[in-house]
């Protein structure tokens, strides 16, 4: 029997003006086979008033097919193609400056200019106030509105184009005992251009771009020895290769910087491009066996041996402006240096590691109704090479691996004869060499923080009052902090202030200090009515309640850089018709309207000045449903 789903979406709030259309077919093909089939298109047209350009942003459009094929061929065995294709652009960003006071300064120590000076202190040679030169109407508030102008040949935009594909055969020796296999593929290329200053001047522009492919191998096999004991155990093996580049342009006649100072003739103008290339060998033995020890009590342990190869090599050259060969003229590199740590290198470097991980898990149930458990898990994630990063600096180009050991205890209940459950874990987490990112001009560079700890507590509760209306709650509290993280990231003001003193590697000390993205409490309340009309149709009414507690956005802890505790309500009203097969909805998000980042930073080279991306704001759609 083949059966066919069709989904529309049109958003009818003009901020966002989202159109979205799913269609999905399922049909036998005869002989044991079949075949799924999906198509995706979304289009949005942006929230975010740019009003230098008069154009909102982000504008989206995506498409994604995927086709799925099945062979149940005999009793024993049973084959599964999948393919995926996707495709998205993006124009603009959601970025705009949420302070707007940063200033440029170009200082005399930082620059080692072929001339004697009649002082050694730092001084600057020009200093240049951002609110000043941007356009009036850019106020710094996060408020969806900016005045971000691109170069044009360099314009803001997103291209990602990818595709996947996995084949898997599973094969039932006996009764008993599966054997599995897994073989995957998947490819992408991606570009990134960004307006790097997020304002009207047309000074940073960056481009970057990333080619990755990834081929694995997994065999498994799974089953049961006797009535108490289930296994799983295989190998699994992958191979990558990434090859990214970032082309950086600078235009600094966008800050009236004279072409000659001090009597120099100083480059107005320079870029400087990096290519990167990385090959992943990894390979992997797991197994996990669960012995059921008593009809209520179980015990699993697993253990997974990894071992992961990887070969890395990056040059940068320092270049004449919209240029990708290394400049010959001394002055481009030492402007370069200045500003961003940028200098001229070709390196390259391998590491090889091997990291053993065990699991434990106990389980059990009090009653039918009441189960409890413990787990321990020891994870770890392997280190590598920073692609960003500007400087010929090995301990730089390179981050090491990270290790973390988790217990969770937790219990998972239904009570009032199925009409409710409750569950509620608490966990405690431990890092070692936590991998921290830093934001640059050129992206972000990863490195090591000493130690952390994560802990909290989190539950749920959902019950159905009568037959027609279900509430529910959730809340976790989280307390994520550094135990020693000496040498953190200072912030841009803090970064200027070391530097006029002499210091040119600022740190700042954030042991004890809070992790970001880590809101202390987070909670939600949900009901939902359900109103049947006749015996073949339904009137469904949900209200969803939001609450998260205040973030910082950066790893400096910059106060310019939290987000504010906020809730954000959202609904659905939806009528839907069994018989027919036909569903149609009214959609409400963020009907309050909340104004809220979910990613923030410093503008490079501007001190002081900060940028953030704007969430999506309220949004009223309309969805409709047709099965046939």
């Amino acid at each position: 029997m083949t059966s066919w789903a069709a989904n529309w979406l049109t958003s009818t709030t003009p901020e966002i003006g989202a159109r979205e259309v799913t269609a999905i077919v399922n049909t036998p093909l005869g002989a044991g086979f079949s075949a799924r089939a999906a198509y995706k298109r979304l289009e949005e047209d942006g929230y975010v008033d740019n009003f230098i350009l008069d154009r909102d942003e982000a504008q989206r459009a995506e498409d994604s097919m995927r086709l799925a094929l099945r062979w149940d061929a005999t009793d024993k065995l049973d084959m599964n193609l999948k393919l995926e294709k996707s495709d998205f652009g993006i124009n603009g960003t959601t970025f705009q400056l949420t302070d707007n006071t940063g200033t440029f300064n170009l200082y005399q120590s930082n620059i080692s200019l072929p001339i004697s000076l009649p002082i050694n202190l730092p001084f600057a040679l020009l200093s240049f106030n951002l609110e000043d030169e941007i356009d009036p109407r850019e106020d710094g508030r996060l408020d969806r509105r900016k005045s971000d102008k691109q170069f044009e040949w360099q314009p803001a935009l997103t291209q990602n184009n990818s595709e996947a594909a996995v084949f898997t055969v599973e094969y039932a020796l006996t009764d008993a005992v599966t054997l599995t296999s897994i073989t995957g593929y998947s490819h992408f290329d991606f570009v990134f251009n960004l307006d790097a200053d997020f304002t009207d001047l047309e000074f940073i522009g960056t481009e970057n771009t990333e080619d990755f492919t990834q081929i694995s191998q997994e065999f498994r096999i799974a089953g049961s020895v006797g009535e108490r004991v289930d296994y799983i155990a295989g190998v699994y093996a992958h191979q990558q290769d990434l090859n990214s580049t970032l082309w950086l342009n600078l235009d600094f006649n966008a800050l009236g910087i004279p072409s000659t100072l001090l009597g120099l003739s100083l480059p107005t103008q320079l870029a400087t491009f990096t290519e990167f290339e990385q090959t992943t060998d990894s390979l992997a033995v797991f197994g996990q066996a669960t012995w059921n020890i008593t009809d209520t009590l179980s015990a699993t342990l697993g253990l997974r041996w990894g071992e992961d190869d990887k070969e890395a090599t990056k040059y940068l050259d320092v270049a004449q402006f919209r240029s990708k060969e290394r400049s010959i003229n001394p002055l481009y590199a030492i402007i370069a240096g200045a500003l961003n740590n940028s200098e001229n290198h070709d390196i390259a470097n391998e590491r090889s590691v091997d990291n053993v991980s065990p699991a434990f898990n106990i389980q059990w149930y009090a009653t039918e109704d009441v189960m409890s458990y413990f787990r321990y898990a020891k994870g770890f994630k392997d280190g590598g090479f920073n692609a960003s990063d500007t400087t010929a600096s090995q301990d730089a180009f390179t981050y090491e691996d990270e290790e973390a050991d988790t217990f969770e205890l937790g219990v998972k209940t239904t009570l009032f004869d199925g009409a409710a459950t409750f569950n509620a874990a608490a966990f405690y987490t431990e890092f070692a060499n936590r991998q921290v990112s830093n934001f640059t001009l050129t992206g972000y560079v990863v490195g090591n923080a000493a130690e952390s700890i994560t802990q909290g507590v989190e539950a749920d509760f959902r019950m159905a009052l009568s037959e027609r209306l279900t509430v529910g709650a959730s809340m976790a509290w989280l307390d994520s902090y550094f135990t020693s993280f000496k040498d953190g990231p200072c912030t841009a003001v803090q970064t200027d202030a070391a530097f006029r003193a002499g210091n040119p590697d600022c740190r700042q000390d954030l042991s004890g200090e809070g992790t970001d993205y880590a809101p202390e409490v987070t909670a939600s309340l949900t009901g939902q009515y359900v109103y049947p009309i006749g015996d073949v149709m339904e009137l469904r009414l949900q209200l969803d309640l939001n609450y998260t507690d205040e973030y910082y956005t950066t790893q400096d802890r910059d106060e310019a850089d939290v987000q504010d505790a906020f809730y954000k309500i959202n609904s659905r009203l939806s009528l839907m018709h069994f018989k027919q097969g036909w569903e149609i909805a009214l959609l409400g998000k963020n009907l309050t309207n909340e104004i809220t980042t979910s990613h923030g930073n410093d503008v490079p080279l501007f001190v002081g000045a900060h940028f953030a991306s704007t969430d999506p704001p309220r949004s009223v759609a309309v969805e409709g449903v047709l099965r046939f």
